[in-house]
Parts: C-alpha cells; sequence; structure tokens
C-alpha cells in the first residue's frame, strides 16, 4: 500500500510495483485521479512526468547544470530507488540515506 498513490511520487512508485507485477493498493482523496492511476497500474503503461514546477525552462537550465548527469532527474528515478530498498536485492542493507540526486552532492 503506498499512500498518495494518487499523484507525484506516490504514482510513480506505484506504477513501477505494478509493472514488476506486485500487488499494489492505490490511495489517496480525490476518487478520480485514483481511478485513473489505478487504471494505469492494471494496464502497467510506462510512467514518465515532471512535477509542475519543473516546467520553467529556467529552472531546469540551471538544475542541470548540478547533476553529474547534466539532467533532471525523473519521478521514475525516486520510484526505481524505491523498488530496490523494497526488494530482496537490499536485504542486507540498514540505516542508510539513499542520496537519488544525480550526483548533485559530487559537485
Amino acid at each position: 500500500m503506498v499512500t498518495g498513490s494518487n499523484s507525484g511520487i506516490g504514482e510513480a512508485i506505484v506504477t513501477l510495483f505494478s509493472r514488476l507485477s506486485a500487488q499494489v493498493v492505490v490511495t489517496g482523496r480525490n476518487a478520480d485521479k485514483v481511478s485513473r492511476v489505478a487504471l494505469k497500474c492494471e494496464q502497467l503503461s510506462p510512467l514518465k512526468h515532471n512535477q509542475p514546477y519543473l516546467d520553467d525552462e529556467n529552472y531546469l537550465k540551471e538544475a542541470k547544470n548540478y547533476s553529474v548527469f547534466q539532467r533532471v532527474g525523473e519521478i521514475d528515478d525516486i520510484a526505481k530507488a524505491v523498488v530496490f530498498l523494497a526488494s530482496n536485492a537490499s536485504s542486507f542493507i540498514t540505516g542508510t540515506n539513499l542520496a537519488v540526486n544525480g550526483g548533485f552532492l559530487l559537485k
């Protein structure tokens, strides 16, 4: 169960879990949005979108300068990290902060 899964990072997480054949419970406050996300999960369609504040071209240009990869991270990048941490592949990982920031700390 992912709370707040009708938009943003929560939506990306449930969609990615769905693509990996996980059983998901989609929850949120807006029934129309929840229905839309639930349908997307059922269809296992890909998800790629930015947050609304990333529509500002000046912000995007400046933010890319802070990334080792010269791009702005997508919500899907965070969802992949969540899937990894929820999987058996991370079973020996404890008490760590996983920085999903495109190398922002290196610049």
